[in-house]
């Protein structure tokens, strides 16, 4: 593989100025626009490529940040628009991006947390693991001196996440302008056996009940009776009891698409119209191309989530020992088609 020294003695010209001219520094050390092409054109002729490993020794950097997931079900998702978000922030900011995927026995063994914070080569650490973290993994990781970052986590500081409060809130108020009094919040994911749930499943649930509660309506949450997640015949049998009332509501919050997925179902089934007959509106990663009419919804706000928290890194890796405080982000409402006004 060339070297510098390679180039400088394929071009007549000392290592200092190639290095300088590689470094981008051209104009900063006068060399001239014929030198520095003649430079650039020698390095690619030759297979030049930099020391990546020379190259942090130098700076006392790596130039990298990895994102952290767990393996257990739930607890790592990475929706398409979050790595996006994450891509581009590192691009832009000439970063790479690696990947670290481990089960919480590595996660939280005492040998092997601070070795891979090591291996990875990295300045910081993005880590996607949103709730019910082990107490370990987080005594190890706090007393690793990584600069640390969390997504989607519900942390007292240095963490990025939806601002799931809001955007409940937000949810029922639209429902309620439209002059829907009997309304119901539906969580068919989140069952009563779940030792520790995510936070957006409590603060969700809690905006509704309380903004039905100060308009002066009665709130009516429904979860599923037993175990951790409702199957699909469940949510559609439950979807229907609920719609088969004679006092049915009129309109329906979902904490997500699976639960909108049956209402629409339910209500198709027993001759309901959507949005004339029944409202419904979801919380999601985008609008779902398979609800006709589209659904109303709480887009969260994944690529801007991606993009703050490598801004919210890169001044972690700055200032190491300085906390920052959660940045909460809002969702975007989507109309779509499934909301309209109570019939008179």
């Amino acid at each position: 593989m060339a070297t510098r020294q390679d180039i400088a003695e394929q071009t007549g010209v000392s290592v200092q100025t190639v290095s300088a001219v590689l470094a981008g520094k051209a104009r900063q050390y006068r060399i001239s626009e014929k030198r520095e092409t003649l430079i650039k054109q020698a390095a690619q002729s030759m297979g030049y490529r930099p020391n990546a490993a020379a190259r942090a020794t130098r700076r006392g950097r790596f130039g990298a940040i990895a994102l952290l997931l767990g393996t257990k079900d739930g607890r790592s998702e990475l929706p398409k628009h979050l790595l996006n978000g994450i891509q581009d922030a590192t691009g832009e900011r000439d970063l790479n991006l690696m990947v670290v995927r481990l089960p919480d026995e590595q996660l939280t063994d005492s040998d092997y947390v601070p070795r891979i914070l090591r291996e990875t080569s990295s300045d910081g650490l993005l880590i996607d693991y949103t709730h019910s973290v082990p107490d370990r993994m987080l005594e190890l990781i706090d007393n690793s001196g990584m600069p640390v970052v969390w997504l989607n986590t519900q942390r007292p500081r240095d963490c990025v996440r939806p601002n799931d409060l809001l955007a409940g809130r937000t949810a029922t108020e639209h429902l309620l302008t439209l002059g829907h009094q009997c309304v119901v919040y539906a969580d068919f994911g989140n069952g009563p056996d779940i030792p520790e749930l995510h936070y957006s499943a409590v603060d969700r649930k809690q905006a509704y009940i309380e903004v039905m509660q100060n308009a002066g309506f009665t709130p009516t949450v429904s979860l599923p009776t037993h175990g951790e997640m409702a199957t699909p015949d469940e949510r559609y049998a439950m979807a229907r009891g609920l719609l088969s009332q004679p006092d049915r509501p009129t309109g329906v919050i979902c904490y997500g698409s699976t639960t909108a997925w049956a209402f629409f179902g339910a209500a198709n089934d027993l001759g309901l119209s959507i949005p004339e007959d029944l409202s419904v509106l979801t919380f999601d990663n985008a609008v779902s191309p398979m609800l006709w009419p589209p659904c109303a919804s709480m887009i969260l706000p994944n690529t801007q989530m991606g993009r703050q928290a490598v801004a919210m890194l890169t001044e972690k890796i700055k200032h190491p020992a300085e906390p920052i405080d959660p940045v909460l982000l809002p969702f975007e409402f989507v109309a779509g088609g499934s909301c309209a006004g109570v019939r008179l």
